[in-house]
């Protein structure tokens, strides 16, 4: 199984920069919701790498900028099908909440 992640911004050094001040200033506002369960202000949260590192699941990361879709984003693909929406993103509480979900796939 493959696990597409499509964060909801865009990949150029200037955009992660701005991305990164705007979590760290006002992260209420910010408009990824998958970036805010995976990463905290300074890059991965740990839960996270090792969730990563033991999961059976082929992992791939995208910006908006390299994906083509009418989806809003950030979107979450099982095998290029579409699995969990912005909306649904949006819905986990915790990033621990969100790699149980995942590890759910995996049974």
């Amino acid at each position: 199984m493959r696990l597409t992640f499509v964060y909801n911004a865009k990949s150029d050094v200037f955009s992660k920069m701005f991305d990164a001040a705007h979590k760290i200033i006002h992260p209420t506002s910010y408009g990824c919701s998958l970036c805010t369960l995976t990463h905290g202000d300074f890059g991965e949260k740990q839960e996270w790498k090792d969730f990563l590192k033991v999961a059976a699941i082929e992992f791939e990361f995208m910006y908006k900028d390299e994906y083509e879709s009418k989806e809003q984003f950030p979107i979450v693909l099982k095998n290029n099908e579409m699995l969990l929406s912005s909306k649904e993103i949006d819905s986990f509480k915790s990033v621990d909440e969100f790699i149980a979900y995942l590890m759910s796939l995996e049974e």
